[in-house]
């Protein structure tokens, strides 16, 4: 049995596509018709896995994917058009603008791979790996230069658990992704994201732990897709450094 309650946020400026025919009535200029579409992927992987021995293993794959109609983020902003946006149907303005999603046209080719290792040996277990993406087009340009938008081309990740204990466990994580071309044309910069937690369960049942996220503090905005005029690249997705406590008790079965 368990029990879960959820919500969202109202007054965010979220404009759905039912309010979107009654622009007009509320004396906003008409966007058109707008309708969103489920995103086009088409992808070719090939995969090549080698168990060395007993500690190690390697994983390698190499892909590439053809995508159209992507989904992206735009805005009715109210400050460029010189008017304080009102209630559109039972939506309402954040900051006096409107955001919605809607599909571009563009369509891309990427290729590009991933390796990875794991290493695993009582009382270590490691696994790291590097993925890289190179755009072959993307809205009709045809360069191997182009780099897609809001993607980091090269992406590179190290978890390792440490367990000295049968009821002790140490672990770590590490992410960093380079630099990423924005949608307003500018070059994001990237960043190195740490993560550490301790974790002790003196019995089956009961699990107790302790996190620090972001220890570097990195502050850089997290790539997103969005061409909305007036709005940073970006999204501030990184919170900064906290400390997290948890409890974890389940009830049933023998301690």
């Amino acid at each position: 049995m368990g029990l879960a309650y959820s919500g969202g946020y109202i007054g965010d400026g979220f404009l759905s596509i039912p309010n979107m025919g009654k622009l007009g009535s509320a004396n906003i200029p008409d966007i058109g018709n707008i309708s969103v579409k489920p995103e086009s992927l088409q992808t070719l992987e090939l995969a090549f896995n080698q168990q060395l021995n007993k500690n190690w293993q390697f994983e390698n794959v190499l892909f590439y994917s053809k995508s159209s109609h992507t989904i992206d983020v735009d805005v009715i902003d109210g400050d460029q058009l010189g008017i304080t946006l009102p209630p559109v149907g039972s939506d309402v303005p954040s900051y006096n603008f409107y955001w919605f999603y809607a599909n571009k046209a563009s369509r891309s080719e990427q290729i590009g791979f991933e390796t990875s290792v794991h290493y695993t040996a009582e009382p270590f277990s490691i696994t790291a790996s590097h993925s890289f993406v190179d755009a072959l087009s993307y809205t009709g340009q045809t360069t191997t230069q182009v780099q897609l938008p809001a993607i980091a081309q090269n992406v590179s990740r190290v978890n390792v658990i440490f367990k000295p204990w049968e009821k002790v466990s140490l672990g770590a994580n590490y992410l960093f992704y380079d630099s990423w071309n924005a949608t307003n044309g500018t070059q994001a910069e990237g960043a190195n994201l740490l993560n550490a937690s301790v974790m002790y369960s003196p019995w089956k049942q009961l699990e107790l732990s302790a996190s620090v996220k972001n220890i570097l503090g990195e502050n850089n905005l997290y790539p997103m897709l969005n061409y909305a005029p007036g709005v940073k690249p970006g999204a501030p997705a990184l919170e900064s450094t906290t400390f997290w406590l948890n409890f974890r008790f389940s009830f049933g079965g023998k301690l």
